[in-house]
């Protein structure tokens, strides 16, 4: 089992050094307070692992209002996307 958490906390000073003032002129700028995962094993009734579960919790500021059509469109598969590329990172380290 794993708690795997992400927070923009400490990230003002990188915005300041790399976002120039026309990209903050140009771009809305999204932030992530809190990214978290929570992934758990699943078991048959002999107790094996036969998959797992995956809960994944968000909370940001997309910095501006975006219209419902693309909320509905792009976050599904923006948390799809993240949990894939997660996923993938794992499955890429050397088992223990």
């Amino acid at each position: 089992e794993h708690l795997l958490i992400f927070s923009e906390q400490g990230n003002d000073d990188l915005l300041k050094t790399y976002l120039s003032t026309n990209e903050r002129k140009k771009f809305v700028l999204g932030r992530t307070f809190l990214c978290a995962y929570w992934i758990q094993p699943v078991r048959d009734s002999d107790n094996r692992i036969i998959g797992s579960s995956i809960k994944y919790a968000f909370s940001g500021d997309i910095g501006e209002s975006i219209p419902q059509w693309l909320q509905n469109s792009i976050g599904p598969k923006t948390a799809l996307d993240s949990i894939n590329g997660l996923v993938n990172y794992l499955a890429g380290l050397p088992r223990r």
